[in-house]
């Protein structure tokens, strides 16, 4: 390409040979140099059908570069310009505006200014299905809580909730008897399903939480005036999501010993402010895959054991003068289903290869050069057999 242009610089598909060249640049990521040659092309070929896709290339190298500004200017170049069509006469977009503002989109994406990403993205979403997915990014609302906190009495009582794109909140919070909530839900899965309508709140408020336009993740330290040892069932109310945490005043502690061979559980509970084993607490335990829990006492060690567990584990505990303490495992005990079977022998799947949008509309181009070359190779290869001087192709 390099010896075509030198050799034919004013050969009518120069500004073809040039295109190509910026794009092979472009593929070997050696951007610099693209910028250097598209600019110089662009220069070279003011009247060029490409000349907008010079620019995009440039604008493309900038953003590969960490540069966003000259980025930025690029691509607004790209998108704001009109071209004359040499068919109709008239002035038509460029041929990469679409992905112009695309990639404007990506760039305010990378910078962290939603804002504007998404009044970019919005332009393009029924054209590339990332940016819609990219607006849906930003704009989804989120709320949630701790699933158990265990605070010890006398400690100011904290929640770290989570949010996204939610103005306010409710929070309403009511005593529960910890042991009959398990047994109502089993393992304590979905306990936002419960029915509390007619229940009074043990405590009640509402909280600011912003604009509601936060496009991203936040947190807000949710202060709870609980005193009383107990458990507590907090929920959040927040536009039309709704999130639920546990939250145990209690001097208990859990450890837990888990088997996974055999599904065997041993819990011990101790008082953690008296640094003392318990005997005689009442202690629940269940697997994701039991039907029912096991139930029992902790002996004089302050020792539990509930055999053949099947999942993962939920241990609860209570104490005299509702003092409960909740343990959650990670662990899968027992035999492992066999979908878990298959993708541990199979591995994890493969990343699937995403298809490059940005610079489809260069590539399309790019194929179409190389139609033509070649369909001019094959005229000349004939017009040789026939005897014809031939001066030159790329």
């Amino acid at each position: 390409l390099e010896e075509f242009l030198t050799t034919y610089p004013e050969d009518p598909a120069a500004d073809q040979a040039s295109f190509s060249l910026a794009n092979a640049l472009l593929e070997l990521r050696a951007y610099r140099q693209a910028i250097a040659r598209a600019r110089q092309f662009a220069a070279r070929y003011p009247q060029s059908e490409y000349l907008d896709s010079f620019w995009f290339v440039i604008g493309y190298c900038h953003f590969a570069l960490s540069e966003p500004e000259a980025a930025l200017e690029m691509c607004r170049q790209v998108a704001e310009t009109t071209r004359l069509d040499p068919r109709s006469g008239r002035q038509v977009d460029s041929r990469n505006k679409w992905q112009a503002v695309y990639m404007l989109g990506q760039i305010y994406h990378s910078l962290g200014q939603a804002a504007q990403a998404i009044a970019e993205y919005s332009r393009v979403a029924d054209r590339f299905d990332d940016a819609r997915k990219a607006i849906d990014y930003f704009t989804r609302k989120h709320i949630a809580l701790p699933e158990v906190t265990t605070v010890r009495p006398g400690e100011p009582v904290e929640l770290e909730l989570q949010f996204r794109n939610v103005a306010r909140c409710d929070t309403m919070v009511y005593r529960i008897d910890l042991l009959k909530f398990g047994l109502l839900k089993r393992n304590l899965e979905n306990v936002t399903q419960i029915n509390l309508a007619g229940i009074r709140p043990y405590h009640e408020a509402e909280t600011v939480l912003g604009d509601g336009a936060d496009y991203r993740n936040r947190t807000f330290r949710l202060r709870l005036p609980l005193r009383e040892e107990g458990a507590y069932l907090i929920v959040c109310r927040g536009d039309d999501l709704h999130a639920s945490g546990l939250v145990l005043v209690t001097p208990l502690a859990i450890e837990v010993q888990e088997e996974a061979s055999s599904g065997e559980v041993r819990a011990t509970i101790k008082d953690a402010t008296a640094d003392r084993y318990l005997s005689r607490v009442q202690v629940k335990i269940i697997g994701s895959a039991n039907d029912e829990f096991v139930s029992g006492e902790t002996d004089l060690r302050g020792v539990f054991t509930a055999p053949s567990i099947m999942g993962t584990s939920t241990v609860i505990a209570r104490a005299e003068g509702n003092r409960y303490a909740f343990y959650r495992g990670r662990l899968y005990l027992g035999p492992q289903p066999e979908a878990v079977q298959q993708q541990a022998q199979e591995g994890p799947p493969l990343p699937q290869e995403e298809k490059a949008d940005l610079l489809e509309n260069l590539n399309e181009s790019n194929r179409a050069i190389q139609t033509q070359q070649q369909e001019q190779l094959k005229r000349i290869y004939k017009r040789k057999k026939a005897g014809v001087q031939v001066d030159a192709a790329f």
